[in-house]
């Protein structure tokens, strides 16, 4: 069931391998954070790792829990006991008996909720998702359960390793655009809830162009801040519809005057660009998610994030492009502003900016060990060195941020 760790006397072989192919954390090999996270599952569909928010899940007993006010939760356990949510959750669950999961789905209402118990209540898990998940019971004693982000590539849902990120902060509240008045919409209108988003719910934007002249696009204003020199990244989850081009730039405050990219979402390519570094991943279903990533050259305060436009199909546009729109669409979620050189996985907000934490995996270096040498998703590899016995946490600024695998050398 485990990839145990492996002992060898000659030390032109490795002394230690972990692998990080099979879904289960290796002996030996330690886990933990303290926020929730997002990977694609094993069906390609992004989901949230393993999580359980209660504590002594085993005999649950009444307790209050800490969540994000807007978003959806499912309580479920096992037993003929019940459970009633009071504070940020409203409603009640009984159980029926031993040997039967009972669920009950809701939405914070603020950033607390409390779960009063009776009776008994066992193998009880808190998820925030609005549906049962289809991951395993994570059993807790006195503190939550996050668990590690075994990520699957959504295409081909072959697991590409165990995930492991630096903490990062998306900086747009609301980003699953469920309130669509919150975004500034230049000759376009934005409709909440109108296709299946790659969460495989339905909760996707639609994103239309008007039929008059002028600029086609969406931006939203005062929700984040740039300091001069700093590198910033924005991505959203882009579907084509009849449109089939989308554009992005920051700001022309914070970033240079003729910044933008524009990207095909019928090829996976990227067109013209200028004064940014873009990427575009595709998702699977149609999904693309398209980012650019730019150093901020002034410093501002509580300014916009910068716009996703229509382009009239025109991958050549230049920046803000302007034309007569034809009710050209897309679809749109999930958009993410962060500090750094490149996208990272996607923080899913509500009514604030929401911040993942790092992902932190450790385990102890056998003696003799000196060097590492992680494989990453893409086989390519990189080697730590300079190493001594004892406890070690993996960096989180490799090359990549998918292991595969980790084997120790004495030479």
């Amino acid at each position: 069931m485990y990839n145990i760790i492996q002992f060898f006397d000659d030390p032109a072989r490795n002394a230690c391998l972990y692998s990080f192919l099979n879904g289960i954390l290796p002996q030996g090999v330690s886990y933990s954070s303290q926020s929730n996270k997002t990977i694609y599952d094993s069906a390609g569909k992004l989901v949230y790792a393993p999580v359980n928010m209660l504590t002594g899940s085993t005999t649950l007993g009444t307790q209050s829990v800490t969540v994000t006010e807007g978003q959806d939760y499912t309580l479920s356990f096992y037993g003929t006991g019940s459970v009633v949510l009071s504070e940020g959750g409203s409603g009640s669950l009984t159980g029926t008996d031993a040997s039967t999961r009972v669920s009950l789905s809701f939405t914070a209402g603020t950033s607390s909720v409390t779960f009063t118990v009776s009776g008994e209540v066992s193998n009880a898990q808190l998820e925030p998702t609005s549906y049962d998940s289809p991951h395993l019971y994570n059993e807790t004693t006195s503190a939550a359960c996050y668990g590690p982000r075994f990520d699957n590539d959504p295409l081909t849902s072959a697991i590409k390793g165990v995930l492991i990120e630096e903490s990062r902060t998306n900086a747009i509240p609301h980003s699953m655009f469920g309130e669509p008045s919150r975004w500034t919409q230049y000759g376009t209108t934005l409709t909440a809830n109108s296709a299946t988003a790659p969460n495989n719910l339905m909760n996707a934007a639609l994103l239309t162009e008007t039929t008059g002249s002028g600029t086609h696009g969406i931006i939203r204003f005062g929700v984040t801040s740039y300091t001069a020199g700093d590198p910033y990244t924005k991505s959203y989850y882009v579907k084509a519809g009849t449109a089939t081009v989308a554009q992005l730039m920051f700001n022309t405050g914070s970033f240079a005057s003729n910044n933008y990219a524009n990207f095909d979402l019928t090829t996976g390519s990227i067109g013209t660009y200028n004064a940014v570094t873009p990427s575009i991943e595709a998702v699977g279903d149609g999904w693309y998610r398209i980012s650019i990533t730019g150093t901020a050259i002034n410093t501002y305060s509580s300014t916009s994030d910068g716009y996703l436009l229509l382009t009239n199909n025109n991958t050549s546009a230049s920046n803000l492009p302007t034309y007569t729109g034809t009710s050209l669409y897309l679809y749109v979620f999930g958009e993410q502003l962060e500090a750094g050189a490149s996208a990272t996985s996607y923080i899913p907000t509500y009514s604030a900016s929401a911040t993942r934490a790092a992902d932190d995996l450790s385990f102890t270096i056998p003696p003799g060990v000196t060097r590492l040498r992680c494989t990453l998703d893409d086989d390519s590899t990189q080697d730590i060195t300079g190493l001594s016995s004892g406890d070690y946490h993996v960096p989180t600024n490799l090359d990549r941020s998918h292991i595969k695998t980790i084997k120790g050398y004495t030479s």
